[in-house]
């Protein structure tokens, strides 16, 4: 192979390179946000009702069609990460800002090590909004 054959293939590789690494990274953020909402919408749904014993049955009863329909990764355990993750991230705009940086399998780890408190200072770790009207920066000043 001449070096302008050599060239071209490896300029291409790395076009392909880099494209499969972007297309990971939007398939991962696709699936964090998804998980996130559907733990806010489960969580909500339960909450709505404020009986524990119903919402068991809620998500036995969804986890059984969702499993239908989509497969093993929609069991009551996963259900339950997804709902644990909404509630330790009660903020969408901070999982938004996140999941650039941490894939679903992070979320998952850091959820049972978390409180909502600890989320505040991942937030001012990483300068990104605690809520709608503010930002808080590495130093914990609110802007």
């Amino acid at each position: 192979m001449n070096d302008l054959n050599k060239n071209l293939f490896f300029d291409i590789k790395n076009i392909i390179e880099d494209g499969k690494q972007n297309l990971a990274i939007a398939v991962n953020a696709t699936l964090t946000s998804t998980y996130w909402h559907i733990g806010k919408r489960i969580n909500d749904n339960i909450l709505q009702n404020k009986r524990a014993e119903y919402g068991k049955e809620i998500v036995s009863s969804l986890a059984r069609q969702l499993t239908d329909e989509y497969g093993k990764g929609f069991t009551v355990k996963y259900l339950g990460k997804m709902m644990r993750f909404a509630e330790v991230f009660p903020n969408n705009q901070i999982v938004a800002s996140l999941m650039r940086q941490l894939s679903w399998t992070h979320f998952k780890e850091i959820n049972y090590y978390l409180c909502p408190e600890g989320i505040t200072l991942i937030a001012v770790g990483f300068n990104l909004r605690t809520d709608s009207n503010t930002t808080t920066t590495p130093n914990g000043v609110a802007q």
